[in-house]
């Protein structure tokens, strides 16, 4: 299945700054931005017990440069083993004059996969010619798909009124299968009806008669989205039942974990039973695989059926996807005596599920396992990070819905959020002047989820280069004077409670200059994912995983005057924020904790008095703030 995409929190969050307009309106495009404009589009689909054929016909007026790259080519993937793709009309029309795309212009071939029976995909491609702003391009293809994940099955999904003005859409369905329909239509564009006709089931989904549907945010933060829940969908899946899904889904797992161990996964259960704790052993079984077992991120099926290969297999190659190593977990967990099950779920930063969803293959992308101990206590394991940090929550797969494989008591879960009080990074520096120069020491510590913003790194860099990154991170340039990072041990595939960094180094011409003398600058870089925000903002914004940060400077022999006049608290729904400014023992000691509590904020809470509020506070004491001194 599909390899992490998220990129975890950096050693010093406060170092990230995020660049994007933070004045102006947020608000939906207007149809003449749009980059084409779809004239037609009718995509008609007929469902038999155990295949499907959907013939897709549109065509498009390129509106401007995007659209012409973007439609110029047009390209899909398909699995040769469950799925046929044939190309029956294409042509490009330019003033007036029609060009038919030559049959050398149309290609499909095989794209590079990986070997030990994963499937063969494949590339359709139609190169128009003649394309040019104003153009039209006409395309209408066949899609057969001769092979389904489970018997009597189908499920289809559609995001509708995205990527152009839309001024017609037909999608018209004929079902052999009885089929659970979903629409989310938050602006009412679309009207659908259904009707039956002896055996057979008819769906049809029309664009209203007259409407220019256009669903793109303009003038957004960079970090704002429309949401699932905000956005036009239109679905179908035999499946209404999660718990039916996952029951569907078990047999083909169930069978490859109860297989005989092969020789490695046997060498690995008995490396786990010396494991004091349930953790211990988790941790022992993911970090031996991963040492052992190459992860492919390859979400393809094998023969189109939603299941792992076998344990010989995955062990003689020692390569597997997510759906082997989870299999692979289980078979040892349950070997060792513990209640573990495989579990889906939609892997990667920044997900919200939505509200309206229908249970299918295409709503999930990777494979998990739940462990839960005698006491209840529950455990969401993800074999394929090359880190084990059992008992804490990989960012990639927190705060969302999991589909658990079991025959017996399947479930539709919640894996918990990262908990902000396991989530920590500790910054503490000590400057000391001299002139124009600083000297800087100090050290970060980091837990829980944190750790993993760097453990693991001399896996991967060597500790030279680690360290560069470390002290550039923190400085601020990549060649700071005298500098010395002292890192903790990052070979290590199981994670510690917490890993701490030293580091010193000096700076030139680092200080402010003032009329009033030299100062140095206590901006606050994690507020401007929030201060970017706009009036009348139509996304959802994300602003990062749950997790806290305490950060403490000591400025040497420094008696900064009126130092109060920095102290700051916010407490909000979605932040915390104290900062103390005072003097110790003749030094100017800054200590600020922040708390991110929540990852993702409605449109409608930016919107609102309290989260403006919050906008003007940290833009009134967290930017452009500094100590002075003479």
């Amino acid at each position: 299945m599909l390899k992490k995409t998220y990129s975890l929190k950096t050693i010093l969050i406060m170092m990230a700054h995020l660049f994007c307009a933070g004045t102006g309106e947020g608000r939906w495009a207007n149809p003449e931005e749009a980059p084409i404009q779809y004239e037609l589009f009718n995509r008609d689909i007929t469902i038999k017990a155990d295949s499907s054929e959907e013939i897709v016909e549109y065509r498009v007026k390129i509106l401007n440069e995007t659209g012409r790259e973007n439609f110029g080519i047009f390209r899909t993937f398909f699995n040769q083993n469950i799925q046929k793709i044939e190309i029956l009309e294409a042509k490009s029309i330019h003033d007036g004059l029609e060009t038919k795309v030559p049959s050398k212009n149309i290609e499909i071939k095989p794209v590079v996969s990986e070997p030990n029976g994963f499937d063969q995909m494949m590339q359709a491609s139609v190169t128009y010619p003649n394309v040019s702003v104003g153009s039209t391009i006409y395309l209408k293809f066949k899609l057969t798909i001769f092979k389904q994940p489970f018997p009597n099955y189908y499920s289809r999904s559609f995001y509708l009124g995205q990527e152009g003005v839309w001024t017609h859409c037909n999608v018209n369905i004929t079902s052999h299968l009885p089929l659970h329909i979903m629409l989310n239509d938050p602006r009412q564009k679309f009207v659908m009806t259904e009707k039956k006709e002896g055996e057979k089931q008819l769906i049809s989904l029309h664009l209203k008669e007259g409407e220019k549907f256009y669903e793109e945010l303009v003038n957004e933060p960079h970090n704002s989205f429309l949401s699932d829940d905000h956005a036009t969908r239109f679905a179908v899946s035999t499946f209404n039942s999660f718990d039916d899904f996952a029951k569907a889904s078990a047999l083909g797992f169930q069978t490859v974990i109860d297989e005989p161990l092969p020789p490695l996964l046997q060498e690995i259960k008995q490396e786990a039973v010396k494991g004091a704790t349930l953790s211990d052993q988790i941790n022992i079984v993911t970090s031996k695989l991963a040492e052992k077992i190459r992860y492919l991120s390859d979400r393809t099926t094998i023969e189109g059926r939603f299941s792992p290969r076998s344990l010989k297999v995955t062990v003689t190659s020692a390569t597997g996807d997510c759906k082997d190593f989870s299999a692979a977990t289980v078979a040892i967990l349950k070997a060792l005596g513990h209640n573990a099950h495989v579990a889906l779920v939609i892997r990667g930063a920044g997900y919200l599920a939505p509200q309206k969803l229908l249970p299918s293959v295409e709503g999930v992308n990777h494979a998990i396992v739940k462990v839960t101990d005698k006491d209840g206590k529950i455990f969401w394991v993800d074999p394929t990070n090359v880190m084990s940090i059992a008992g804490k929550i990989f960012p990639d797969i927190a705060n969302r819905p999991a589909v658990v494989l079991d025959l017996e008591h399947p479930s539709y879960d919640v894996i918990s959020d990262v908990d902000p009080e396991s989530a920590k990074t500790i910054v503490e520096s000590e400057i000391e002047l001299n002139g124009d120069l600083q000297n800087v020491k100090g050290k970060v510590i980091l837990t829980g989820e944190d750790t993993l913003a760097i453990a693991g790194a001399t896996l991967f860099d060597s500790e030279q280069a680690v360290q560069e990154k470390v002290i550039k991170m923190i400085s601020g340039e990549a060649t700071p004077l005298n500098k010395i990072v002292n890192l903790p041990d990052l070979r290590a595939r199981i994670v510690p409670e917490s890993l701490r960094v030293e580091f010193s180094f000096s700076q030139k011409n680092n200080l402010l200059r003032t009329n009033l003398g030299h100062g140095v600058s206590i901006d606050s870089t994690w507020g401007g994912v929030y201060t970017q925000t706009v009036d009348g903002q139509e996304g959802t914004m994300y602003v990062g995983t749950p997790s806290t940060l305490k950060r403490k400077k000591i400025i040497k022999d420094i008696n900064g005057k009126d130092l109060s006049k920095l102290d700051f608290s916010l407490v909000t729904p979605w932040l915390k924020v104290i900062r103390k400014c005072d003097l110790q023992e003749g030094n100017t000691v800054i200590a600020e904790d922040v708390v991110i509590l929540k990852s993702f904020i409605s449109a409608a809470e930016i919107n609102s008095a309290e989260f403006k509020k919050l906008k003007e506070s940290i833009k009134e004491y967290c930017q452009n703030v500094a100590v002075i001194f003479p």
